[in-house]
């Protein structure tokens, strides 16, 4: 789990700065044509979106030979299966060390700039950063070239048509002007991709109400819009994880009921936070209780608390905090192994890597980040709420679950160190980022 060390080289060619390359390759054996396949399970169809986003072969008689065999050494960490060549090919852990770094370091800078467009990782060329400008002068490309970190895995600039906030605000619009462009047709959720320069909009599969034809591609007021049929999602609300507690631990099992009955609303922790100087409390899906004064329980312990504030419906955001004793605090998350250290919170990055532990998944998944502006309908209000979108596919009860980055780091001492980004929200892999969580109810990561 050591972090790789990848030496910087850069050579101009054109706008790219960049380090060394590993090219992406899938290392498990190939299979063998004739062999009937069976359909894809939901396990299969999510273990195939997250090796085809590393560029890893994503075919079913690969991932289901390699799945549980002796040969899977990326199941117990990253939730997907990897032969070991696959995993030391791909250094997960290499590529969210460069995420952490680039975050504090280098998007400061770019996401400042009136011509920045967007940036992502792209993990199908060793885990790279691309940042896009409107324009790029040479200044810029001196001072991003000046703010890679050591261990860089590559930067590439990339030029732009339209700025980040250009396309955020043409997402904003279409939203509102969707019904009216397409009547009938269903919108599950709007993304600004930054990587294309375009908005991806997700539509609920046909038949529709009215006669309507939906394009393939259509644009917004000049920007490109990919349209999309899908099926419909839903909260992710409704044991082990479900009698954790000396400490609690984010992404263990809550009840909205004292009965703790199959049919009181359940959810999940999410990661717990500081009110005021030192009152801890903790995140979940807004949607988990949409009445204020309503009390939450852990099997086994009891009451924990009440809600004590939401950015849910009319704010916009899926996300509410909790009461809880300050006697149980922890940086803790449920499901990971050996000692952890919880950071501060930052922003998601477009195409990292991230992990999530939903209290009725009941297992570590990780996956990529593939939308960091998205808006969709939550059915618990039937309103459109924002946040970020991973390939992650939580099930009913997950809600409030904690979504993270984790690195192993090693020394003296060997520990996962988390990074709260998100509490996941949606079937559809819709979560509030945490830094909105904490900038509408007005708390702080314990940390």
């Amino acid at each position: 789990m050591n972090h790789r060390p990848t030496p910087i080289t850069r050579r101009a060619f054109g706008l790219a700065l960049v380090a060394s390359i590993i090219l992406v390759t899938g290392g498990a054996p190939a299979p063998t044509p004739a062999k009937a396949i069976a359909p894809a399970t939901a396990l299969d169809t999510y273990q195939q979106t997250v090796r085809s986003a590393y560029g890893l072969r994503a075919d079913l008689d690969t991932i289901r030979t390699l799945r549980g065999s002796a040969a899977d050494v990326g199941t117990p960490d990253w939730g997907f299966p990897m032969s070991q060549d696959e995993a030391t090919r791909l250094d997960i852990n290499g590529r969210n060390a460069f995420v952490s770094s680039v975050s504090r370091d280098l998007l400061p800078y770019v996401s400042s700039l009136a011509n920045f467009g967007g940036a992502w990782i792209d993990q199908k060329r060793d885990g790279r950063l691309v940042v896009s400008l409107v324009s790029p002068d040479a200044a810029e490309i001196r001072a991003i070239s000046a703010l890679q970190p050591s261990h860089s895995r590559g930067v590439e600039i990339v030029s732009a048509t339209l700025t980040r906030s250009q396309l955020v605000d043409a997402a904003t619009g279409l939203s509102s002007d969707w019904a009216l462009r397409y009547p009938g047709v269903r919108l599950l959720g709007i993304s600004v991709d930054e990587s294309t320069g375009s908005l991806r909009a997700d539509v609920e599969a046909a038949p529709w109400t009215s006669k309507t034809a939906v394009p393939s591609g259509d644009s917004y007021h000049g920007v490109p819009v990919v349209i999309t049929s899908t099926t419909a999602g839903a909260d992710a609300t409704c044991t082990g994880a479900d009698n954790c507690y000396n400490p609690f631990e984010a992404g263990t099992r809550i009840y909205a009921s004292s009965s703790l009955s199959s049919t009181s609303g359940k959810c999940t922790m999410g990661f717990q936070v500081v009110k005021g100087t030192s009152d801890i409390e903790f995140l979940t899906a807004g949607h988990c209780a949409k009445w204020s004064g309503n009390q939450w329980y852990l099997r086994g312990y009891g009451l924990m608390g009440a809600e004590d504030g939401t950015a849910y419906a009319a704010n916009g955001y899926d996300v509410m905090k909790v009461q809880m004793p300050d006697s149980q605090k922890s940086t803790l998350i449920f499901g990971v192994s050996g000692p952890q250290v919880m950071t501060q919170s930052r922003n998601p990055l477009l195409g990292e890597s991230v992990c999530f532990y939903g209290s009725f998944t009941l297992a570590t998944k990780c996956g990529t980040v593939t939308a960091v502006n998205f808006t969709w309908t939550s059915e618990g209000c039937n309103c459109t709420v924002k946040g970020s979108r991973s390939n992650l596919i939580p099930i009913e009860g997950d809600s409030g679950a904690p979504l993270y980055s984790r690195t192993y780091v090693t020394g003296s001492s060997n520990y996962w160190l988390n990074t709260p980004l998100g509490v996941v929200d949606h079937q559809n892999g819709g979560f509030a980022k945490v830094i909105d969580a904490q900038t509408k109810l007005g708390v702080q990561i314990y940390h």
